[in-house]
């Protein structure tokens, strides 16, 4: 998946490490606002869809700046998140740039920060 604004669907669900890597290698680049709760959906959508597989631990690993500026705002992000764990799924999330580190934290359930949030920060040069 990809988001920004909106979330798309790169590639299904895969084992073949070609196929994710063509799939990231063709992502759009960032821009525009930022719908974490529209990513979280979608993922969720692929990660139990036809070609899951029921038996194998499913975890969402969520790449954002971690504020929603799109469809809502961080607390509609929250709130998605928690349709993600109702379902069994699993949130690890890395926030960078401007990443709020109580949203991540919340994002992934309120679990330490230290064992599911990551935060960095960029520098472009």
């Amino acid at each position: 998946m990809e988001f920004s604004s909106d979330a798309d669907t790169l590639t299904p669900l895969s084992g073949s490490l070609d196929v994710v890597s063509r799939a990231i290698d063709s992502a759009s680049p960032a821009g525009g606002g930022t719908s974490v709760s529209d990513g979280l959906a979608l993922a969720l959508s692929v990660i139990t869809g036809e070609l899951s597989r029921p038996d194998v631990p499913r975890t969402i690993l969520l790449l954002t700046d971690g504020i929603q500026t799109v469809d809502g705002n961080d607390q509609t992000a929250i709130a998605q998140a928690a349709v993600v764990k109702a379902a069994g799924v699993s949130i690890v999330a890395v926030g960078f740039a401007g990443a709020r580190v109580s949203t991540m934290t919340a994002t992934t359930m309120g679990l330490p920060v230290d064992t599911h949030v990551a935060t960095a920060k960029m520098t472009c040069q």
